[in-house]
């Protein structure tokens, strides 16, 4: 009864909160906790011993390598119906002879589907177990036969780059990508492509983007990468989004800037599987096939690439506010500026251009010095 006191007294003080407070609930609240505070001090023994160790703590198991990479795929979703996953691929355009990197295939629907549309080979990211097991059994089909390279290799450690403790899996980018055909970044035509189903969030879109405008992202030493993403009815909107629209902001600036954006196909997402996910697939309307070609080129020339990323971020942080708010944390004269770009100094970032945002950045960056390009 000692050990069970405090669950009592609980019991009784959620009672009279449900019944309402009384005079006589709150004597009764009151009693409990004299009652229990009595028992407690007269029976000390009741209370829980120390647990006292016999020994050092032993160290936690290391878990195993896709156990440990499957956060970065936890978001990431596959192609459930057949039929779908073949107009997925014919959606992606001329396939033949090129490679294609998939992250989170699931059972392979799509695979099957983009080695039917040509593609010379297919590079399977997929951590689980299970559905390795199934990808494997793959090349039994002639289709597949010598096509297929499966890894649980993480599709964040493809893209860009990771820290010191991931050293092996810097070493397992470089051996799966051996056989790829370099090509210069200035080539028309694209090294390969990397596809699936992306995830929820912009936080993925947003860095990607950046990597591609900084040239830091790690297939860029193979050459240009396409990107061929199934996104979310509402990202897919943010992207397409023109200056003046509630849903501009700084994913429509990154993707513009750094990418050729082409829209395709929209499919219903009963057609797609996240796993085991928070995120309801009911509050998704769609799903559209996005083809994200980075630029040769950048179309405005920016003197800072760095610095014009993180302004794109700081300045879209409230989009209701002017733009001179911010400039003037920046620069001395910041109203002047705007009048000799001939911009009003009213504007929001919301009403800004792609160009207009590349023209004020490159005057930030010649009135700021070294230091000040450091802190941002």
């Amino acid at each position: 009864f000692c050990r069970h006191a405090h669950v009592f007294t609980f019991v009784m003080a959620a009672c009279c909160f449900r019944n309402r407070f009384t005079c006589g609930h709150v004597r009764q609240w009151l009693g409990g906790w004299r009652s229990y505070a009595a028992l407690m001090a007269l029976a000390p023994e009741c209370k829980a011993p120390k647990i006292q160790r016999t020994g050092p703590l032993q160290p936690k198991e290391k878990e195993s390598g896709s156990r440990q990479h499957r956060n970065s795929f936890a978001v990431f979703g596959s192609i459930t119906d057949s039929k779908t996953a073949e107009l997925v691929a014919e959606a992606m355009g001329d396939m033949r002879g090129g490679l294609v990197i998939e992250a989170k295939p699931g059972d392979g629907i799509f695979t099957r589907a983009l080695l039917k549309a040509g593609a010379r080979e297919v590079i399977a990211l997929e951590p689980s177990h299970i559905h390795q097991r199934v990808l494997k059994e793959l090349h039994v089909c002639q289709e597949c036969r010598g096509k297929l390279k499966v890894s649980a290799l993480p599709i964040n450690s493809v893209l860009w780059s990771t820290d010191n403790r991931h050293k092996r899996l810097e070493h397992l980018r470089t051996e799966l990508l051996s056989g790829v055909k370099s090509k210069p970044w200035t080539d028309d035509e694209v090294a390969g492509c990397i596809t699936g189903v992306a995830p929820h969030s912009t936080s993925f879109l947003l860095k990607l983007f950046t990597q591609v405008l900084r040239g830091s992202i790690l297939p860029s030493h193979e050459g240009r990468f396409a990107f061929s993403f199934l996104l979310a009815g509402r990202q897919a909107e943010k992207i397409l989004a023109t200056p003046g629209s509630t849903k501009y902001g700084n994913l429509s600036l990154l993707a513009q800037l750094s990418c050729e954006v082409e829209s395709s196909i929209k499919m219903s997402p009963s057609h797609v599987s996240f796993g085991k996910t928070r995120k309801k697939k009911s509050s998704i309307p769609y799903f559209q096939l996005m083809k994200l070609i980075p630029r040769k080129d950048l179309p405005f020339a920016c003197e800072d690439v760095g610095l014009a990323c993180n302004i794109i971020y700081q300045v879209f942080v409230n989009k209701s506010k002017p733009i001179l708010n911010y400039l003037q944390y920046l620069m001395v004269g910041a109203a002047d500026v705007m009048k000799e770009l001939g911009l009003p100094l009213d504007l929001k970032p919301i009403h800004m251009s792609p160009a207009d945002v590349v023209r004020i950045i490159n005057r930030v960056t010649k009135h700021c010095n070294s230091d000040h390009h450091n802190n941002y």
